[in-house]
């Protein structure tokens, strides 16, 4: 695994750049920077909402409960943040998480509380595999290494720590690379002193066995194996305590080819250039060339101030110019670089909304709904490993024998929510194999307030306005002040929830059957609506622009609407 971990090493030192712990090289344009943070956003920005259904109709009261309580403790556990570290570590290498049950009260940490699931992300300093397999599911071992205080680890009476004393950890990998924790400790640790003695150790799950054996890590962070400090049968799902996520497979191999592998050349190439550009500007520079004789011109023109009426005697003596600069074929070629780093990463300007990519609304919101196959193959295998994770921490939660979780049931007609418990006695007499699992894509994808105002508008109109004489036969109708809080909260104009208020009732004439002074026959008022299109002038989308100023500065013509493109915004 040495070669992967070196790799990832200098691929997260190459994304981080100048401006971290010890730094590296400048990056003026970070492009994988601006990549990475937004494959973040489109594969795990918040926790998977869970639903949970049964085959049987008699089960279903029991797939709710679980329904909730399985959303409960994800959010207990805060799965959001441990899967967006799992998505950064697959963006690098491989990612991977260790589920199982914590046994020792905070030794891990406040998210940590024993007797419930757990969800923890491992590197790939701390990962053990075995790499003469071809695939996860037939390896014969795999593990990782973790820290405990060496008092917890002693008093929870789990481990063989007879004759074992504390090991400080290092901050070099077993085979001598550091880690990529020594970025920001720099290699300090060795010298720094511990607040409370601790003990490194491994865990490795062998399947052949379904065992689970706990050694020490040596001097060195090798895996001590002269005696097992704990060997425990394995009683958990089938697929064992680790789970991997890959967003790039390679046949045959069991590491993935990540996504930053085709994006870390063009991002050094694209800032070769900037950085040669800086140089470049800096080097630039103006001057006032003075000939033989007319000192004086050249020293009144040097002290005279902006907008000075000075005398020169000869001022055919004295003329500016100017030296260095931006070469204006490389700018061209930094713009086409670019621009090609969107394309390979899979348009990244549609995906983060950074630029139009089209000249009207619609063709905008077509090209942002089919951004990229690439992001959408990357969703698709983040649902797969999340799906995955759920089922493994509904396992726990339907099998756990003591825990009666409390849970609040909603009533969506009565607009309440009343507590209820989800007891043991409950679980023991349903099926877990009748359970169906699935998650919400959407759930996982965060939505801008004008998103969810665009798809409250669309729905009122398009689909509500329509069907309202349908809603009307079944006693239904818009709740138009819930409505307005709604647009309220979204926009943060909080003065349209004062724009509704109740009607008075009006008198009715008995005459004419309506209101005072009306006739109840009357009809609404004829309307004329004319639709009118205009079309007006725009900048058009960023890459025509960048193509019209591509080709002035290597020097070629542009018609006149382009030129007069890059005018305007």
């Amino acid at each position: 695994m040495l070669p992967f971990r070196e790799r990832r090493m200098a691929s997260i030192k190459h994304y981080l750049g100048a401006h971290y712990g010890s730094g590296g090289e400048r990056m003026p344009l970070n492009m994988m920077e601006l990549a990475i943070g937004i494959f973040k956003r489109q594969l795990a920005a918040r926790n998977p909402g869970v639903i949970i259904r049964s085959r049987s109709s008699a089960l279903r009261p029991v797939a709710k409960k679980l329904e909730l309580t399985v959303n409960k403790v994800l959010n207990e556990i805060d799965l959001a943040s441990t899967l967006q570290q799992v998505v950064f570590d697959s963006i690098f290498s491989l990612g991977c998480v260790k589920i199982g049950i914590t046994e020792i009260d905070e030794g891990m940490g406040p998210l940590h509380d024993i007797d419930l699931p757990f969800v923890d992300p491992v590197l790939l300093d701390d990962l053990v595999l075995d790499m003469r397999s071809n695939r996860f599911e037939s390896m014969q071992f795999c593990g990782n290494r973790y820290i405990l205080p060496f008092e917890i680890a002693k008093q929870s009476k789990l481990f063989n720590l007879k004759g074992i004393g504390p090991k400080r950890p290092t901050g070099y990998n077993e085979q001598g690379d550091p880690k990529t924790q020594t970025l920001s400790t720099q290699g300090l640790m060795e010298e720094d002193a511990e607040l409370l003695p601790t003990i490194e150790m491994w865990d490795i799950w062998v399947p052949s066995e379904q065992t689970v054996y706990t050694f020490r890590s040596d001097d060195d962070g090798k895996i001590n194996t002269t005696k097992p400090l704990r060997e425990v049968p394995w009683e958990g799902p089938e697929d064992g305590p680790y789970l991997f996520l890959s967003l790039g497979e390679l046949s045959g191999n069991l590491m993935p080819v990540p996504p930053v592998s085709s994006l870390i050349d063009m991002n050094d190439a694209i800032n070769v250039v900037m950085r040669k550009l800086v140089r470049q500007s800096d080097r630039q520079k103006t001057l006032t060339l003075v000939a033989a004789g007319a000192d004086e011109d050249g020293n009144r023109i040097l002290e005279a101030a902006d907008g000075d009426v000075i005398r020169v005697d000869r001022p055919e003596a004295t003329t500016q110019a100017s030296f260095g600069g931006v070469d204006q074929a490389s700018l061209a070629f930094l713009i086409q670089m670019r621009d090609m780093f969107s394309y390979v990463a899979g348009n990244l300007d549609a995906m983060g909304g950074l630029s139009n990519s089209a000249e009207t609304l619609g063709q905008e919101q077509l090209i942002q709904q089919s951004a990229s196959q690439k992001i959408r193959d990357y969703q698709t295998r983040m649902l797969g490993f999340s799906k995955k994770v759920v089922k493994q921490i509904a396992t726990y939660v339907f099998h756990d024998p003591k825990s009666a979780y409390e849970i609040m049931f909603p009533l969506a007609e009565a607009g309440i929510e009343i507590p209820l418990k989800f007891t043991p006695e409950e679980r023991d007499e349903a099926d877990f194999l009748e359970m169906e699992f699935d998650i919400a894509p959407a759930s996982m994808q965060d939505a801008s307030n004008s998103q969810r105002l665009d798809t409250i508008t669309k729905t009122v109109t398009q689909y509500l306005a329509p069907l309202m004489p349908a809603m009307q036969s079944q006693g239904l109708t818009i709740d138009v002040p819930g409505l307005l809080t709604h647009i309220a909260d979204l926009t943060n104009t909080t003065e349209l929830k004062d724009l509704v208020v109740p009607a008075a009732q009006p008198l009715m004439d008995p005459a004419s059957g309506g209101p005072e002074g009306q006739d109840g026959s009357a009809k609404p008022p004829v309307t004329t609506r004319r639709y009118e299109r205009i079309n007006r002038p725009t900048g058009g989308t960023r890459a025509s622009r960048d193509n019209a100023m591509s080709q002035i500065l290597a020097g070629g013509n542009v018609n006149r609407q382009s030129r007069e493109a890059l005018g305007r915004i």
